[in-house]
């Protein structure tokens, strides 16, 4: 849809893969390995590409941090809060999204409310637990899976009008791919070869038509 191969990033298809392995820690909480490798993981520089993409959709909010998971809009909240801001308020780190709201409402400052315009209180429900999900680029929670993680993370381009002309359900592989070739103007006609210090005499004509022009334009 975008005018490539569809060959994938190596790098990004990595980052998807190990995303999986992020997925498993945090939901497998009950494995030995977890926290050692929690710690290790924090030198990985693909932590901070995935991060924003593991929501946990809220049932009684017992189970997700306040501060450091992403659970609303202004999340995660450490980015607008300080730790001696939370810690003045008698808070501290470890306090979990449930803990924050009472009755409701929001029982913190009321100056917190300009530091956080857009956090609105979530609706808890105290006989579900909460979920960890994956959130797409449209904001819909949904669960996790490598073709999901690539479908975000992958690097994109402005779709093009002709994609479905050269990729299509039953294409053979070797025909699109050289109009692929010629849509992307790649094929070595003599329009392409002539600023490769191809004579200026040679004709620039159709071998198999004479006086049609050979180039790009003649095809499309």
């Amino acid at each position: 849809m975008e005018g490539g191969l569809g060959v994938h990033s190596l790098f990004h298809f990595n980052v998807a893969l190990m995303a999986t392995h992020i997925w498993n820690l945090l939901t497998r909480k009950e494995s030995l390995w977890r926290q050692p490798i929690l710690e290790l993981e924090e030198d990985f520089a693909f932590r901070p590409l995935v991060r924003q993409f593991f929501w946990s959709k809220l049932g009684n909010g017992r189970n997700t941090s306040a501060w450091f998971d992403n659970w609303s809009e202004s999340s995660p909240l450490y980015n607008h809060l300080s730790v001696c801001l939370i810690s003045n308020a008698t808070y501290n780190s470890s306090d979990m999204v449930a803990e924050l709201i009472t009755f409701q409402n929001w029982n913190w400052s009321s100056t917190w409310l300009a530091i956080l315009p857009n956090a609105s209180v979530p609706a808890l429900t105290q006989d579900k637990d909460d979920k960890l999900c994956w959130r797409n680029r449209n904001g819909v929670l949904l669960d996790f899976s490598i073709s999901q993680a690539w479908e975000v993370i992958r690097p994109r381009a402005v779709e093009i009008a002709w994609y479905h002309v050269v990729w299509f359900a039953h294409c053979v592989s070797k025909y699109s791919f050289h109009l692929w070739l010629l849509m992307k103007c790649k094929l070595k006609m003599q329009d392409i070869l002539r600023p490769w210090d191809v004579s200026p005499t040679t004709p620039l004509v159709y071998a198999l038509c004479d006086g049609q022009p050979d180039s790009h334009t003649r095809f499309l």
